[in-house]
Parts: C-alpha cells; structure tokens; sequence
C-alpha cells in the first residue's frame, strides 16, 4: 500500500558556475555541482507517496552493491519506504522538475552498475519523470549533496544541480509532514 500525504506551499533559485573537466577530460577530485538550491528554498508540493518498508534482507543486500560510505540515513530511509514520489506543483516555478522520486530497493540494484559506469562520481538514487537523475555528488566531502541532472545529454556535467545539501535535507523537503505542500 502507498501512503499518501498531503503537505503546504514553496519555490526555487539557482547561482549557475560551469563544471569543467581537467586537462585529461577527468572529472576526478573535482566537485560536478554546475549550480545550486538552498534546502531552506521552499517548493510548491502537489502530494507525495511513500511505499511500504523494504525488508532488511533487501536493504542489506543494496548495501553490499553501493559504494561501502554511502550515508547511512539513505539506508534507513529504505527501511522506513522502499521508494518515494513528491508530486511538484508544474504551475510553481518552470526550472523546478514534476516530481521527485526516490527509487526502490530492486531498481537501486538492478540500475546500480549501469550508472556507475556512466557517472562514475554520481551514485544514483532516483529522477523525475522524465529526464533527470537524481543522485548523491561523490565528488564532494561527506555528507554528500543531492544533485539532480539531465540524464539525455553527453554534457550532463553542465546540468547538475544541487537538489539538497544531504538525503536528511532532501526528506524534509519533499517527503516528510515538515514538506510544504499547495
């Protein structure tokens, strides 16, 4: 069963700064974020969707798959919803996606090698409903930020934005009662 919430009212800024490769077209050591979003920076939710807990069994089994520091409360989230969907409210703001969605424990498994190979630095989490990703930025000190890129282009480096500035921040904006929603 999906629980539904419903939370209040919000929106979105951006100071833009191009990412660029080194010498050698590495991204290594270098930080991806293109430009960025307060987590204080309100949004304008429709609902949200939580899905039922994901067993323990499943969990660990993910854990075993992703980058061995991979924040602990990304893990606890799982156990609490295996998967989230935040509906955006599309009349708020026009740079601001249509949803956010936090995969499920089976597709985290499933995708994980194929992302990895594609962005390296980026560890996949979820995307919107069309395009973009939604990931953690490795490139950063821990806890890592929440970014979210285009997936559809070779120059998803010059896309990346800074959703959250860690998961915590992340759930409190889109999915928990503290969530503001139209």
């Amino acid at each position: 069963m999906i629980q539904t919430k419903k939370p209040e009212d919000g929106h979105a800024s951006d100071n833009s700064r191009n990412a660029q490769p080194d010498a050698a077209g590495e991204w290594a050591g270098r930080s991806l974020l293109c430009s960025t979003r307060s987590d204080t920076h309100p949004v304008r939710l429709k609902e949200f969707h939580l899905s039922p807990p994901a067993t323990p069994e499943a969990v660990h089994a993910l854990s075993q798959v992703l980058p061995p520091n991979t924040p602990r409360d990304f893990f606890e989230f799982l156990r609490r919803t295996d998967g989230a969907e935040a509906a955006l409210d599309p009349d708020w703001e026009a740079n601001e996606p249509d949803c956010i969605r936090i995969d499920s424990v089976e597709s985290l498994t499933q995708l994980h090698s194929t992302f990895a190979e594609r962005y390296p630095q980026l560890l996949v989490i979820g995307g919107d409903a069309a395009t973009k990703l939604i990931a953690y930025d490795m490139t950063r000190p821990s806890p890592w930020p929440i970014v979210i890129f285009d997936s559809f282009t070779d120059e998803f480096a010059s896309t990346i934005q800074l959703l959250a500035s860690d998961f915590a921040s992340l759930q409190r904006k889109f999915f928990s009662n503290e969530s503001k929603i139209a």
